[in-house]
């Protein structure tokens, strides 16, 4: 053993110290008795491995010594008072190996060691450490006065050692596998086929012979010494190996191999050496040959039972010994009974089936392994006797309550294995009859009544077993203990009102009666069916009570008793429920906590309303049913008192009822759906109307192909009939410039881009809201031929009707845009078309009281074919239009909740009719337009309900127009629609400005 002191304190802690150290071994029997003055606590002692490539322990063991690092330590008394470190010592028990003090001035001791272990500190793998010093608390469990465990055969331990440590040396990280074995016979590696030499034929044995022996030995070759786990012999009985588990091999070891062979013939099998080995297992082949047998054994000797003896119980056992290797057939009272019993060794045993009670004999007979049989035995007697039962009885608690099962468990003794059942009584009282189970029998019963019973078991007994009766056991069941409750089925009611109370009893098997007490004044008592009692009553007077219920118990039932309920009989209101409605008549639900409050009321006219509710005085809450559905919301929600409290978002009222108050509450709804959609679909059809009868000017592009300047919207301004004049030279009638007189005479070129911009303003007269229109176009063409132009163009429109507040009213803004084309079919015809799309944005207020916001998708086509004739000034031109618009509508839901459904729709227009226009040119080369229009207009109209012509009217048009020597033109015009029709009337004015691009 090494010791080190790797610490250094002071000189008198160093000398106490020391002689700690040195004298603890001495000292260990005067340890184990005595404690130091004064206890240590907080003990504590761990471990790490060292590296060092030795291993102490385990399989892989290469070194009588290894290192192992220690840290320990407590918390001391004071700073004189060390902790010792100890280690077992398989020579001399429990030693001390280190010690430790606390820094002066302190009780912490603790330290870290480094030490070295030899084998003799090793129990098998384990290396055991402790800690001593007199521990108020071990820290394991253990108080100071008991011994640590020690190690597997070893004395007692000492007092005071505490923290016992298992360190298993054999996971120290140093221990790795390095062994290897070889096998070797005669002094020769074992190598080859089997030969003599090497000891794997074993030969010729006969029966009777000794048996063969081959000795080998098994070397260790590796690093380390090798640990073999088995030796085994696989594919035959006939050889066996010896030893079969050497374990570990430092050097060699021998080993004998046995060839006995039980039945004749060649026999083979092949040894395995299983180890750690780096190279492996080892298989060897083995051989050998047996001799036939032909001697017959001799006969078995049967020991037990002895003869002439007397044996309780019926299923004795019957043995001795016969010839290794045999099998034995038994005969009982001259019949085998059973054959082929195996012989373990030489030895022998059966056990019969049962038997009858008396007198019987016994003979064996041996039949070795080449089938020779002895002669039967010598006869052995002897008798049965049935074995004396015993029972016990014991109960799983002596006193239970009733209902409570209880188990009685009755256990048979007297030596043999009973059979049968066992009778339960109370008294003379049968309880139940329970079949064993092995030896037991337990009866569970949960139906003992209240009071003392004695329960006694009574064994029947079987063929074997005598009948027994055990001793009587005394069990007490008490009464259950129960609870009762109450319940109201109102905590109020109304005078005359009927009152449900309803009492509880647990457990539900309780019977017998509960008597109620109103105020004191017990009632007629009612029965308990299933643990409830109930009393109803209608007689209670105005004001508060206090109700009881007393459950008065039964046979097997304690009674109980509730604390006071609280009732309250209140004085009574009425409430109706009145329905308004805006728009429509419907039948509207409504809902609540109170039955009475559950109503459907229809209108008629735009009112209804329930009868008078009567109620008690209280707090009630009533929500009227979500109508949306139908297209209904909720615009108004009030209550006669002050107190009730209204929540329309919600639907619903808290009302306050007084005692007395007559109360009415009004919802209001408007049917907010209809109103809504037809506002908008007479909006969106207005809309049509204007946007068709306002589009683009289609003169302008009439003259643009032409070649003259552009007239904007003057339908007669075709200067085409002065162009002789110019040619002649005679005096210019009409001319807006020099430059355009030359344009006219063909001098110029027409220009090919052109850009315009229109507006257009309009008051609507309709039987609906009345109400303004604007719209503002602008565009750009280009002549590709002298037949034909293209172009495009955008218009923005803005339309509101209804605006005066309190009322419904509508608007919206929105925009088109698309191409048009203009071509010159002949000499006097023009084909016009046009094609646009957009979207718009709307505002819709229906009530006057919300508004809301929805948009629409549009698009517009549109044929024209316009003639034209002149004759000087005048021009004559006639046109006939074919046009449509349609709009659809998003979905949305109001501010009402209420869901409004997409809305398309659509106005078609065929118009035909006459122009007339005269033209002037001022000193200042101004060209002046006049002109007038009347055209008649049938209407094809798409709604909700479908397609339908309506509305043939007529629309007169005035116009004029100033053509500037720039090119550029102005123009005023003003219309008014609806002429004779059945709806809108129009009144529109219209602005035009035309800048050709030079």
């Amino acid at each position: 053993m090494r010791f080190d002191c790797i610490r250094h304190a002071p000189l008198v802690r160093s000398l106490s110290k020391a002689a700690s150290i040195l004298l603890l071994g001495a000292l260990l029997p005067v340890l184990a008795v005595s404690q130091a003055a004064a206890a240590a606590t907080n003990g504590f002692l761990t471990t790490s491995f060292v590296t060092d490539d030795l291993c102490l322990a385990g399989p892989y063991k290469n070194s009588e010594t290894a290192d192992l690092s220690v840290t320990y330590g407590a918390n001391t008394a004071d700073d004189l008072q060390s902790v010792s470190l100890g280690v077992w010592n398989t020579l001399g028990g429990i030693g001390g190996i280190d010690a430790v003090f606390p820094p002066p001035g302190s009780t912490a001791a603790t330290e870290t060691v480094q030490r070295s272990f030899s084998t003799n500190h090793i129990v098998g793998t384990a290396l055991y450490l402790y800690l001593y010093q007199s521990f108020t608390d071990a820290g394991d469990g253990r108080s100071y006065d008991t011994p640590p465990t020690d190690p597997t055969n070893v004395p007692s331990g000492f007092e005071g050692y505490y923290h016992q440590t298992l360190i298993d040396m054999a996971l120290d990280p140093d221990c790795i596998p390095r062994p290897d074995v070889q096998l070797e016979y005669s002094g020769a590696v074992s190598s080859g086929p089997a030969t003599a030499l090497n000891g794997r034929d074993f030969g010729d044995v006969g029966p009777g012979d000794v048996p063969a022996v081959r000795n080998f030995t098994l070397r260790s070759i590796g690093i380390s010494s090798v640990n073999v786990t088995e030796l085994r012999i696989n594919g035959s009985t006939d050889f066996a190996v010896s030893p079969s588990a050497p374990g570990p091999i430092s050097t060699t070891s021998p080993f004998a191999i046995i060839f006995n062979p039980l039945t004749m013939g060649t026999k083979t099998a092949q040894l395995e050496i299983i180890s750690d080995a780096v190279s492996g297992t080892i298989s060897v082949p083995l051989t050998g040959n047996s001799l036939t047998d032909t001697t017959a054994p001799l006969p078995p000797v049967i020991t037990t039972p002895v003869h002439g003896s007397t044996i309780p119980g019926l299923t004795p056992t019957i043995g001795g010994t016969a010839e290794a290797g045999s099998t034995v057939t038994v005969e009982i009272d001259g019949s085998p009974v059973a054959t082929d019993i195996p012989v373990v060794g030489t030895d022998w045993t059966y056990t019969s089936s049962t038997l009858t009670a008396g007198p019987h004999g016994a003979r064996a007979r041996a039949t070795d392994a080449s089938g020779n049989s002895s002669a039967l035995s010598p006869e052995t007697e002897f008798t049965l006797t049935p074995f004396v039962s015993t029972v016990t009885l014991a109960a799983s608690a002596p006193n239970s309550t009733f209902g409570t099962p209880v188990t009685f468990t009755a256990t048979v003794g007297g030596g043999g294995s009973p059979t049968g059942s066992v009778h339960f009584f109370d008294g003379a009282t049968a309880l139940d009859t329970v079949v064993l189970s092995g030896n037991e029998a337990a009866l569970s019963i949960a139906t003992l009544g209240v009071g003392p019973h004695s329960i006694i078991a009574v064994y029947a007994g079987d063929s074997g077993n005598l009948p027994g009766t055990s001793a009587p056991v005394t069990h007490l069941v008490g009464q259950v203990a129960t609870t009762v409750g109450i319940a109201a089925s109102s905590p109020t009611s109304a005078p005359g009102q009927e009152v449900t109370f309803t009492a509880t009893v647990s457990p539900a098997t309780a019977s017998g009666t509960v008597t109620f007490l109103i105020d004191s004044v017990p009632q007629t008592p009612v029965a308990v069916a299933g643990g409830i009692a109930t009393l109803r009553t209608s007689l209670l007077s105005d004001g508060s009570h206090a109700i009881i219920s007393r459950y008065d118990g039964d046979t097997n039932h304690a009674g109980s008793v509730t604390p006071p309920l609280a009732h309250t009989v209140l004085a009574q209101g009425s409430v109706i429920i009145r329905q308004q409605t805006e728009g429509g008549d419907a039948v509207f639900g409504f809902s609540s906590p109170t039955t009475e409050l559950n109503l459907s009321i229809p209108t008629s006219g735009g009112r209804g309303e329930s009868p008078a509710v009567a109620l008690a005085a209280g707090t009630y809450t009533i929500t009227a049913d979500d109508m949306s559905g139908a297209g209904f919301g909720l615009t108004s929600l009030a209550c006669s008192d002050a107190d009730s409290i209204i929540d329309i978002a919600n639907r619903s009222a808290r009302i306050v009822l007084d005692a007395g108050e007559a109360l009415i509450c009004t919802f209001i709804s408007v049917q907010s759906r209809d109103r809504t959609v037809q506002l908008i679909e007479d909006f969106l059809t207005t809309r049509a109307g204007l946007i068709l009868s306002n589009q683009p000017d289609i003169q302008r592009r009439i003259d643009r192909l032409n070649g003259v300047v552009s007239s904007g919207g003057n339908p007669v301004s075709s200067l085409m009939g002065y162009l002789p004049g110019v040619a002649s030279g005679s005096p210019l009638a009409v001319s807006t410039s020099l430059g355009a007189i030359d344009r006219l005479a063909g001098n110029e070129a027409p220009n090919a881009l052109d850009i315009w911009l229109e507006g257009t303003f309009a008051i609507v007269d309709t039987g609906r809201p009345d109400g303004n229109f604007s719209a503002a176009s602008f565009g750009a063409d280009y002549l590709v031929t002298p037949d034909l132009l293209i172009g495009g163009f955008v218009q923005l429109d803005h339309l509101a009707q209804g605006t005066v507040p309190g009322a419904a009213s509508i608007s919206g803004t929105g925009w088109l845009a698309g191409p048009y084309v203009t071509a010159l079919l002949n000499e006097n015809l023009y084909l016009d078309l046009v094609a646009a799309a957009g979207t718009s944005q709307n505002r819709v207020s229906p009530l006057g009281t919300y508004e809301d916001g929805f948009d629409a998708t549009r698009w517009l086509v549109s044929a024209s074919l316009q003639g034209q004739w002149q004759w000087d000034n005048w021009t004559f031109s006639p046109r006939g239009r074919l046009s449509y618009f349609e709009e659809t509508t998003q979905a949305y839901t109001d501010s009402l909740g209420v869901g409004i459904p997409s809305i398309t729709a659509g106005l078609g227009q065929v118009a035909v009719g006459p122009a007339i226009s005269y033209r002037y040119t001022t000193g200042g080369d101004v060209v002046i337009d006049t002109g007038l229009r009347f055209e008649g207009v049938a209407e094809l109209t798409r709604t909700i309900a479908g397609f339908g012509f309506d509305n043939l009217h007529g629309r007169i048009e005035g116009t004029i127009d100033l053509s500037l020597p720039s090119g550029a033109r102005f123009g005023l015009s003003t219309a008014l629609d609806g002429i004779g029709g059945n709806t809108d009337n129009a009144t529109s004015a219209k602005v035009r400005l035309s800048l050709p691009m030079q």
